[in-house]
This record gives C-alpha cells, sequence and structure tokens, in this order.
C-alpha cells in the first residue's frame, strides 16, 4: 500500500493534479521548476553524526539505505547514535522537511550509505 500512494504521490506531483488515496490526505500538487532532486550520500567513518548535503529548498524528502550495506543507518537530531531510529538494508523513511541538511545520519560500517529523493 505503501508504494502505491508513493507511485500515485508522484504520478500526481509530476502532473499536478489532484488525487485521494486510501489512508492518505487528499494533495494537491503543482509543478516547480526544478522539482526533484536526488543522490546518493556515504559515511566513511562509522559511528561519527554527520548532517546529509545541502540540496536548497525542499518540501519533502525519501530516504533509502542502499541496497549494499552492511548495517543500519541511523537518522535523527545532531545526537544520533546506534540507539537513534535506523534503517535497515533498502528500507526507505520518508520526511516532510525544507532542509536535507536538518537530518544527522550515522552509519555501522565503513562506506554504507543511503540515496535520497527530494522534491521542491
Amino acid at each position: 500500500m505503501k508504494k502505491a500512494i508513493l507511485s500515485l504521490f508522484l504520478i500526481g506531483y509530476f502532473c499536478g493534479v489532484s488525487f485521494s488515496a486510501e489512508d492518505a490526505q487528499s494533495v494537491r500538487l503543482v509543478a516547480l521548476n526544478e522539482p526533484v532532486t536526488s543522490d546518493t550520500f556515504t559515511i566513511a567513518t562509522p559511528d561519527l553524526a554527520q548532517f546529509l548535503p545541502d540540496v536548497g529548498q525542499i518540501i519533502f524528502a525519501f530516504i533509502t539505505a542502499r541496497y549494499t550495506n552492511q548495517g543500519r543507518i541511523r537518522l535523527g537530531p545532531s545526537t544520533v547514535g546506534r540507539t537513534s531510529w535506523s534503517l535497515a538494508t533498502g528500507d526507505t523513511a520518508s520526511f516532510a522537511i525544507d532542509n536535507l541538511q536538518d537530518i544527522y545520519m550515522s552509519v555501522d560500517n565503513p562506506s554504507d550509505g543511503i540515496e535520497y529523493f527530494c522534491l521542491r
């Protein structure tokens, strides 16, 4: 169901249409000049909290733990650590946030990372 809602969200975003989905709020989206940005981000040092890259003003972010990761990805405030909320390999989290740099990340293993997709 979550994948279906995400698909509807993205289709609605790019087409500028309104839709309603079960268990989701009605959403009205409009096209903007630069609608999306995406990339990958890795951390070489385990247990070192680093803020995510500055991608400019956004309205929503999807963050997925890469499938090649050997451990968990921790996301949260600057105090993020092994007791923080985490993503296993392939898990995705979404955030209604205006700046990706407001999220800090730490990893269990060197060179583990994320893929992010942001809507402007």
